[in-house]
């Protein structure tokens, strides 16, 4: 590989690879700049050795890649099963809440016994497969009577003084007129 510092380098696309890959360290809580630089330089370095082999590949796109790929192969080390370590890693990070707990520990080398503990006591696995039953469908059994609703209706307005019927007839009338009132313009 040549001399070239993707850190330092004035181009626009490495410019915006450096401000993705900032802003989404930020987005996962890693506040330290000097954690966000470290982080930084391997990535823009793992990426510009993947430039090198496919010249016209995006930089931004290359540094996001090789972000997730640091990310993939740090929680493999340290979760119980590695596959979709850097999802499973992520989202076990967020439950534990080690940004706050664990400032320091992200995509470092040693890493606490209890940080190590808290993240694989907190890794998640997919459920089960899903499996299809064969049911055979049953009528339906109710201890509720059969409701005959303009019998009921009627029952009930027996049971209501004048005054309160014309309210709640007055209240549907507005329901109505307010839901429907408009489509009939």
């Amino acid at each position: 590989m040549n001399d070239f510092d993707p850190a330092s380098s004035r181009d626009p696309e490495w410019n915006e690879a450096r401000s993705r890959v900032r802003c989404y360290l930020r987005a996962l809580s890693v506040a330290d700049d000097g954690q966000q630089d470290r982080i930084l330089a391997t990535v823009l370095q793992r990426a510009a050795a993947k430039q090198a082999e496919h010249p016209g590949e995006s930089p931004m796109a290359l540094a996001m890649i090789e972000l997730h790929n640091l990310f993939e192969d740090w929680f493999a080390k340290r979760l119980v099963t590695p596959e979709r370590a850097a999802v499973k890693g992520l989202v076990s990070m967020s439950a534990i809440d080690a940004a706050t707990k664990w400032p320091a520990v992200f995509l470092a080398e040693d890493v606490p016994l209890d940080f190590q503990r808290a993240l694989r006591e907190s890794e998640v696995s997919a459920a089960p497969d899903l499996e299809v039953s064969r049911m055979v469908p049953q009528p339906f059994e109710s201890s509720l009577p059969d409701i005959n609703l303009p019998n009921a209706l009627v029952e009930l307005t027996k049971n209501l003084s004048p005054s309160v019927l014309a309210k709640a007839v007055a209240f549907v009338v507005s329901g109505l007129t307010f839901l429907f009132g408009n489509r009939m313009r």
